[in-house]
């Protein structure tokens, strides 16, 4: 597998922070559940090897004063952060406030010279809505969001970092502003592709093809509805012409081939937090190699309760970060087959939630 690094953000108590880490290597071992059927937790978990686990320090880090649960995405070794709720608010405000990190420094540090973009927070322009918790898909060079809290008209719009400029999409058909899906879908030449938003509630599926800025509706089978009552929506991968993503609540992970329409399913042998914290985060490595970030945040029943993480300095506690990686096969029907492979577990702190998270 070649070189590659996972960043993913979580929001805190007072602050937005990045964190990175190579998914190429360092791979451990995992044991994988027993299969006796007794419905005991331990028929439901992979076990992580945790010894060593090294202490993952944030790459950035924004106050909340700059927009809480912003959207966030990486374009060209660039960090964007995109809108977010205005915490000094008192009716919590969306913002159309832009920020870019150059991501080829360490350092954290704001006070670079004015031609110094190395290692410091750099205004961009600002977005034509206001947005809270969007969410963002890269195609073709260009930055796309979509959604979330928006006080203004439009409810997508997309960013060329050549011209530096916003122009809002097309509305389309059907336009949820959160608890959907979205993914993004490049060509071949890497230039074009489309943009997918699937939205389980209404068993609907929106495909925007970049190259026409056309959006085209498609009504799937009322089984796609069924998992509304389980799903909460987010970042989603698409590989081939095949929808991933996970429920957290079910503990599947679902594909749904975008030609036939076809869902398929197959349950993750994983222990993952279902409240509070943010959803597990799925991303794709390569071919049909996936993985999968979640935290351990319990402390009895948790995948590493006999070997808790060690307390940080100041007293507060810290988790264990699981990335566990596995393979995909189609078996018939509308089953797939999930092959874990390896892990990888790192330290954190106690934070709150994922808001999602990027593959280099």
């Amino acid at each position: 597998m070649k070189r590659k690094s996972v960043y993913f953000c979580m929001s805190c108590r007072d602050t937005t922070e990045w964190y990175s880490f190579d998914v190429s290597e360092d791979d451990r071992k995992i044991t994988v559940p027993c299969i006796c059927n007794c419905g005991c937790r331990c028929a439901k978990r992979i076990r992580h090897d945790t010894q060593g686990s090294p202490f993952l320090l944030p790459r950035a880090v924004l106050p909340h004063e700059d927009g809480w649960r912003p959207g966030w995405a990486i374009l060209k070794n660039q960090l964007y952060r995109l809108g977010g709720t205005n915490t000094e608010s008192f009716e919590r405000q969306s913002i159309k406030t832009v920020s870019c990190l150059d991501l080829t420094s360490n350092s954290n540090s704001n006070n670079g010279g004015d031609n110094d973009d190395i290692g410091r927070w750099r205004r961009k322009p600002r977005m034509l809505a206001r947005r809270g918790e969007s969410q963002t898909v890269v195609v073709g060079g260009r930055l796309y969001v979509l959604g979330g809290h928006i006080d203004d008209y439009p409810w997508a719009e997309v960013y060329d970092p050549a011209s530096k400029s916003w122009e809002a999409l097309r509305r389309p058909p059907f336009a949820p502003r959160q608890s959907f899906h979205s993914a993004g879908l490049e060509d071949e030449d890497g230039k074009n592709g489309c943009i997918l938003v699937l939205y389980v509630h209404a068993a609907v599926l929106l495909e925007y093809n970049v190259a026409n800025e056309s959006w085209k509706k498609h009504k799937l089978a009322p089984e796609v509805a069924d998992l509304s009552d389980q799903d909460v929506g987010g970042p989603a991968i698409a590989v081939g012409r095949v929808l991933y993503w996970f429920s957290p609540y079910t503990c599947c992970l679902y594909g749904l081939h975008l030609d036939t329409h076809v869902l398929y399913t197959s349950e993750v042998v994983v222990d993952v937090p279902r409240h509070g914290h943010g959803n597990p985060m799925l991303g794709h490595l390569e071919g049909h190699k996936f993985f999968l970030l979640h935290p351990n945040y319990d402390l009895v029943y948790g995948d590493d309760s006999s070997h808790p993480a060690p307390p940080l300095l100041d007293g507060s506690t810290t988790r264990f970060l699981h990335c566990l990686k596995f393979s995909i096969s189609f078996i018939g029907g509308q089953r797939m087959s999930v092959s874990p492979e390896s892990s990888q577990s790192f330290v954190i702190k106690h934070e709150s939630s994922f808001l999602g998270c990027s593959v280099m």
